[in-house]
Parts: C-alpha cells; sequence; structure tokens
C-alpha cells in the first residue's frame, strides 16, 4: 500500500501543474460556412439549382443510410436483450449521416456552373482562449 501511495506520489510530482491545467480547460471551438457567389449566366444559375437538387439527394440518401443503421442497431440491442444477456453495447452512435461529402460535391458542381465560394471560420465558443 506504501507503495502505490509513493508511486502515485512520484507520478502527480512529475506532472506539471500547467499540463494538468491543459487537459481540463475547454478548447477553442469553430465553425466552417461558405459564402456563395452565384453565376453570372442564366445557364450557369440553372446549373446550379441543379446542383442543389443533386445536393438535397445526397443528403436524403444519407440520412436514410443513417436511419436504416440506427434501426439495425436497434434491432441488434433487442436480440442481445431477449437472448437474456445482461450487457448490450449501443453503438448507434455510429450511425451519424457526415453530409461533408454532400458538400463537397456540391462545391465542385457549383463553381462548374461558374458560381465562386470562400471558407469562413469562426471561434464560436471558448474564443477568449484563441490566441491573437
Amino acid at each position: 500500500m506504501k507503495i502505490m501511495m509513493l508511486l502515485a506520489t512520484l507520478l502527480l510530482s512529475a506532472c506539471s501543474t500547467a499540463s494538468i491545467q491543459d487537459m481540463f480547460e475547454s478548447k477553442p471551438e469553430y465553425s466552417t460556412t461558405y459564402a456563395y457567389t452565384d453565376p453570372d449566366t442564366q445557364q450557369g444559375k440553372t446549373s446550379a439549382m441543379q446542383c442543389q437538387m443533386t445536393q438535397a439527394q445526397c443528403e436524403q440518401m444519407l440520412e436514410m443510410k443513417a436511419e436504416s443503421c440506427v434501426a439495425k442497431k436497434e434491432r441488434e440491442i433487442a436480440d442481445c436483450k431477449a437472448k437474456g444477456n445482461a450487457y448490450c453495447p449501443d453503438d448507434s452512435g455510429k450511425c451519424k449521416a457526415d453530409m461533408s461529402s454532400c458538400t463537397e460535391k456540391y462545391n465542385r458542381c457549383f463553381q462548374m456552373a461558374g458560381g465562386k465560394f470562400q471558407l469562413e471560420t469562426k471561434c464560436v465558443a471558448n474564443c477568449e482562449k484563441v490566441k491573437k
């Protein structure tokens, strides 16, 4: 018991106060958005609208896949419990729909239609910790 206390004391003294504080402090959080400028021509604007429809379809497909995944995970949990298992892991959190691929496709399509976009990254939480 004394050896364990000594090891714990040595371990804690080896850690600096600053590094311990860093572990518990919240880091700044950022949000990235896009600023879009429509194409100049009517044909470009029509193409950009088609890009929007394609993006909406992409997002709907990903949402449907995520919902199907959650339903499958719920069935697995129900089956696990029906077998009398005491622990049935719920990993339905892995079923999130990542829309970034749809956004990337839209941005490429939008540019090909003659539109322009810029990324805008802003601090949205714990901004006082951002070095200026």
